[in-house]
């Protein structure tokens, strides 16, 4: 069997595509299988600015 293992976030981003002035927060992290040069997929998660706290509002995970 093979692990999967997921790294911490490696890079972000400020976004805003709804253009409303306020940016949300995309992380980007590995997951990568054996070793780092085995990168599965990438795990992004957006947050944005609701009630005065940033709170996770969406996960995406992109396969290579």
């Amino acid at each position: 069997s093979i692990s999967t293992y997921i790294d911490p976030i490696s890079s972000y981003r400020l976004g805003n595509k709804d253009g409303d002035e306020v940016y949300e927060i995309v992380t980007d992290q590995l997951v990568i299988g054996v070793a780092h040069v085995h990168t599965l997929a990438h795990l992004q998660t957006v947050y944005r600015l609701e009630q005065g706290k940033y709170q996770e509002v969406e996960i995406r995970l992109q396969v290579n």
